[in-house]
């Protein structure tokens, strides 16, 4: 079983310890990263992705593991902590990975 465990800190804090915990407990082969520190631009809301092509991403080759490993995984475990949740930047792979899912992989506008 493949697990994905994406960090909302670069700190090894209480929810790093958590979410390492949770994903241990899963089982498998873990994959881990740290946002901001594994993606450190957020979405500049270019629409690049959607109306040219994933590849035209200005930030593609800089994500392209992380949603890779998110695509591929079995189980997906995000820790962060609650304070982060007002910092929109440490969300933009969970956006922009439903664009992909949505939009890049089948050339298709969501809407």
């Amino acid at each position: 079983m493949k697990v994905t465990l994406i960090h909302g800190q670069n700190h090894k804090g209480s929810t790093y310890h958590i979410a390492r915990m949770v994903a241990e407990k899963i089982g498998g082969d873990i994959e881990e990263f740290f946002l901001p520190r594994d993606s450190k631009e957020g979405c500049l809301g270019c629409y690049a992705c959607l109306y040219k092509g994933r590849e035209f991403c200005p930030h593609s080759v800089q994500i392209e593991a992380i949603f890779r490993s998110m695509l591929f995984s079995d189980v997906i475990v995000i820790g962060s902590p609650m304070r982060q949740m007002q910092k929109k930047n440490n969300w933009t792979p969970l956006d922009k990975e439903h664009w992909q899912r949505n939009g890049w992989l089948n050339k298709a506008r969501p809407y």
